[in-house]
């Protein structure tokens, strides 16, 4: 089991892993831009403990192994005191790995995968489950008079 990195004098170190080469660059583009205004706020406002933090961002490429790589790299190597991702494309690959790490992470994704997989105090999934998703927009749907309707969603399942 890895171990958490302890914060060093350093400062607080924040892991990315998103798929910034895979054929749908523009959504990794913007979590890679939104961590990077995050991680600007955070310093202007004097860091974590008085140090100032820093972002690495490893690309997942959207295959396990890749995502497994960047994983690795963010626990192992970069000694990551967060982790932001990966996406629903690669998750189910690298979740055991996250979660034996003690790293702390949000991962990115919908997948119903992750509702019986996500567990223990240092992961979470930062959207609903497709399997919650679909009955909470159905009596909504009702509600704004809509008789017809459907939820369309892209299944990852297995990437």
């Amino acid at each position: 089991m890895l171990a958490a990195a302890p914060l060093a004098a350093e400062g607080m170190k924040f892991g990315v892993a998103i798929p910034m080469t895979a054929a749908s660059p523009l959504l990794a583009k913007t979590f890679a831009q939104g961590a990077e205004v995050a991680l600007s706020t955070i310093n202007a406002a004097g860091g974590v403990m008085g140090e100032p933090a820093t972002l690495v961002i490893q690309d997942t490429k959207a295959n396990a192994q890749s995502s497994t790589a960047a994983i690795s790299s963010l626990v192992g190597v970069d000694k990551a005191h967060a982790i932001l991702g990966p996406t629903s494309a690669t998750v189910m690959s690298v979740i055991d790995r996250v979660q034996a790490s003690g790293v702390p992470a949000a991962f990115i994704g919908s997948t119903a995968s992750l509702d019986a997989t996500v567990k223990g105090k240092t992961t979470w999934r930062q959207t609903n489950s497709d399997s919650e998703f679909g009955p909470a927009m159905a009596p909504y749907a009702a509600d704004q008079g809509y008789k017809n309707y459907a939820v369309v969603v892209d299944s990852l399942e297995g990437a």
